[in-house]
C-alpha cells in the first residue's frame, strides 16, 4: 500500500508505507501484564486487533489514529513479533519488536 501526502500544486507529495514506527516498552517478563505502547504512522479510527507472539493482547485502546495501549500477554522467553491489525486492513509487524524475559 502506498499512500501519498500532500496537496496538489503545492509541493511535492510524500511516499510513505504504513508500519509500526515504535513499540514501549521493548520487553517484559514471561508473566506478561503491564502497558504496551505502539506507535504507527496511522491506524484508522477503529481499534485494531494486537498481538505479541502470536497471543492477542487484552484491554486495546486507541488512543488515537497513531497509538495504541494494550495489556502484555504471556509469552516464552525470547524476540516476538508485534502485530497490529487494523479493522479491515492488513496486519502491520515488528519483527521481533518485542523481548520476553525469565
Amino acid at each position: 500500500v502506498l499512500v501519498l501526502v500532500g496537496q496538489w500544486g503545492l509541493g511535492p507529495a510524500i511516499a510513505s508505507t504504513p508500519g509500526i514506527v515504535s513499540v514501549a516498552p521493548t520487553g517484559a517478563t514471561t508473566a506478561g501484564g503491564g502497558t504496551i505502547t505502539i506507535t504507527d504512522s496511522g491506524f484508522g479510527m477503529i481499534t485494531p486487533a494486537v498481538t505479541i507472539g502470536g497471543t492477542a493482547a487484552t484491554d486495546v485502546v486507541l488512543v488515537s489514529d497513531t497509538t495504541v495501549t494494550a495489556t502484555i500477554p504471556a509469552g516464552s522467553p525470547g524476540l516476538a513479533d508485534v502485530v497490529v491489525t487494523p479493522d479491515g486492513g492488513s496486519p502491520l509487524a515488528l519483527r521481533s519488536g518485542f523481548e520476553y524475559r525469565s
